[in-house]
């Protein structure tokens, strides 16, 4: 008699410590037990009915839809609390449903049709429930644990900042050389039409996808021509070096959008902005003397990033700026005139820059 007690009482036991498992039929309902053997086609468990007996039998495979060795063990664990209740360790995990509504709540199991979670009703009852998959935007488990955010911040809001870029790179003008030039004079206008950039931007992204900034760009290229003849006038005939350092400065606000991936890693960035476009000329031309001109342009950035650390990312952008100056000023130091340009000669501003991007968090 007390050898068959000590029997019952085992089987007692060992179901208690081994019911630990999670079957999950196709139909959504959820089986605690033991699972004994997982066979081709079948998988053999044990469970308690409602009348305490353990029953042991099978279910065809096709009819599971998914299954967790020691979920509840699992379970019990994260159950282990500091003081302040169950529901405020598990409520930890943040679902977004596609109508933008945030719960706040315990993530249970994951399905591929259903989520399955536990949250507090106004009453301070803990309520369990399953949502559709199709009417979750976004979820994330221990969201409120790895970050503590203000009320209504969504994931995916974090990208919401200001960011400072510095580029540089190859630039290469567009304007046409004009007809009519030696050959060595147009070899020389062709030289100046490469250059090199530098440049700094400034948005604030409103959104994770859309902002504001300030940018700065500057294009630089010089040349020498040595030992040329050109016309100057009057019959006469300038022999001699031809020299150039121009400098084109642009500054103004853009609009910046930008795609993000869901790990916040690479971005697609996009940028259109108006602005000043400055021209200057430092040049010799049978003496020194000074170019300068102004316009209204345009810019439009395509970029892509890398992100190297959470705040710094490494990338590459292609640009191209708009403008044309229809008016110079030349100055020889002393006397200075300003050159009206017909809509034959004027001065193409207009470049395409290729750069490597170094983008900065604030």
């Amino acid at each position: 008699m007390k050898r068959l007690f000590i029997i019952v009482l085992s089987g007692i036991f060992l179901q208690t410590i081994t019911a630990q498992d999670l079957i999950v039929t196709q139909q959504d309902d959820s089986i605690k037990c033991a699972i004994r053997y997982l066979g081709p086609d079948n998988i053999s468990f044990s469970f308690e009915n409602p009348g305490g007996d353990v029953v042991t039998t099978e279910i065809p495979i096709e009819k599971v839809k998914t299954y967790q060795r020691r979920y509840y063990t699992k379970l019990n664990r994260a159950n282990e609390k500091p003081p302040g209740g169950e529901y405020a360790h598990l409520a930890q995990d943040l679902i977004v449903t596609q109508q933008n509504d945030s719960i706040k709540c315990a993530i249970r199991y994951l399905g591929t049709d259903n989520i399955s979670f536990s949250f507090k009703n106004p009453g301070g009852d803990v309520i369990t429930t399953e949502i559709p998959m199709e009417k979750v935007k976004t979820h994330q488990r221990k969201y409120y644990v790895k970050r503590e955010k203000p009320s209504g911040t969504l994931p995916g809001r974090e990208h919401a900042q200001i960011v400072f870029t510095l580029n540089g790179g190859y630039s290469y003008r567009l304007a046409k050389v004009p007809n009519g030039l030696a050959p060595d004079q147009k070899e020389y206008l062709a030289s100046l039409k490469h250059g090199y950039n530098l440049g700094a931007d400034l948005v604030y992204y409103i959104t994770n996808h859309h902002g504001i900034g300030l940018k700065y760009s500057t294009y630089r290229a010089s040349g020498l021509l040595e030992d040329t003849y050109l016309p100057v006038g009057s019959g006469d005939v300038y022999h001699g070096d031809i020299t150039d350092d121009i400098t084109i400065n642009f500054a103004g606000p853009f609009y910046s959008a930008r795609l993000i991936s869901p790990d916040g890693r690479y971005s697609l960035i996009q940028n259109l902005g108006v602005g000043y476009l400055g021209y200057y000329d430092i040049a010799t031309y049978i003496q020194y003397i000074t170019i300068k001109g102004r316009t209204a342009g345009m810019v439009y950035d395509l970029g892509f990033d890398y992100g190297i650390t959470k705040q710094l990312k490494l990338g590459i952008q292609a640009s191209i700026y708009a403008g044309v100056l229809t008016e110079y000023e030349i100055s020889d130091g002393q006397t200075s005139q300003t050159v009206e340009l017909t809509k034959e000669n004027n001065e193409g501003l207009g470049r395409l820059d290729f750069s490597v991007r170094l983008s900065y968090r604030l």
